[in-house]
């Protein structure tokens, strides 16, 4: 059977921060929260904040929710500055539960080295959304055992055998609007500072046969460090009015098991890869600069 390799390419500007490195050493630090409103027009929350700096490479929003006990941050959003033309960065968040409560806070992003971060809004009730009891999950619901195999030898993943990812929608008896349509599916690697999302083939959704992912193929700023495999999400570019992506729709990142390959079964061992590393002299490409 022929083997198809994972479609391996960059969302937009490479590095996204899944999870915040760079904190602010104290409220002193952090630029004004930004403003917030639940509309039940739109069953969605609106998050609003002023441009920083025509040095913005990129602007990312995160939410908490404060519903959760021991919640985390997630990146629901990035925006592009140079492509918004208002002085306001407007942005409206769909995926969300109604009657929830909600933290949000901007990062404005010159690189990777210089992030702002602005205080964390007011905590909001969304007014209007989807209903938890009908509709529980707002991303990938892997509870049906989807896992992925790491070849260590030939420096691949796989989805392992007997297993699917499955479509957005599996699980909620009452389906997202649109949400198959809009949405794409992200594997997300995490290499020091900088984690990556790539765009996965349409082969891994159903497993029916084998899927690889070339970590080979990898920048060369993943190479020699530890790579961490945080899980799967799905984007959605957008498009308002050209053909110009003005930001990115993330759903909630969904964490993966990973199992080392047995090499001469072809199988799944019980040891869980912690993380993976890769040695340039493996590369395939050649270094330019």
């Amino acid at each position: 059977m022929k083997k198809k390799l994972f479609k391996i390419s960059f969302i937009a500007l490479v590095s996204l921060s899944f999870f915040s490195c760079n904190f602010a050493s104290g409220d002193d630090d952090l630029l004004n929260a930004p403003s917030v409103s639940s509309k039940e027009s739109t069953n969605s929350i609106v998050i609003t904040h002023e441009r920083l700096s025509s040095t913005n490479e990129r602007v990312n929003i995160e939410r908490i929710n404060v519903s959760l006990s021991n919640a985390e941050p997630v990146l629901i959003a990035t925006l592009y500055p140079n492509k918004i033309s208002s002085d306001q960065l407007i942005y409206q968040d769909r995926l969300i539960h109604k009657d929830k409560k909600y933290k949000y806070r901007f990062v404005f992003i010159d690189s990777e080295t210089k992030k702002y971060y602005t205080k964390w809004s007011d905590a909001i009730t969304a007014q209007e959304g989807y209903t938890e009891a009908s509709t529980p999950y707002l991303s990938y619901n892997l509870s049906g055992g989807a896992s992925l195999l790491y070849d260590d030898k030939e420096y691949k993943l796989e989805l392992k055998s007997g297993t699917t990812i499955p479509p957005l929608n599996d699980g909620n008896t009452v389906t997202i609007d649109n949400f198959t349509d809009e949405f794409s599916p992200v594997l997300i690697l995490k290499a020091g500072d900088t984690s990556v999302a790539f765009d996965l083939s349409a082969d891994i959704l159903d497993g029916t046969e084998p899927t690889f992912f070339d970590l080979q193929k990898l920048p060369l700023n993943f190479y020699n460090k530890k790579i961490y495999i945080l899980g799967i999400a799905a984007k959605h570019q957008v498009k308002p009015n050209s053909s110009d992506v003005t930001g990115l729709d993330w759903t909630e990142l969904v964490p993966i098991n990973v199992y080392f390959k047995n090499p001469e079964t072809g199988t799944a061992t019980t040891e869980k890869v912690k993380y993976i590393t890769i040695d340039p002299n493996t590369s395939t490409g050649t270094p330019f600069n």
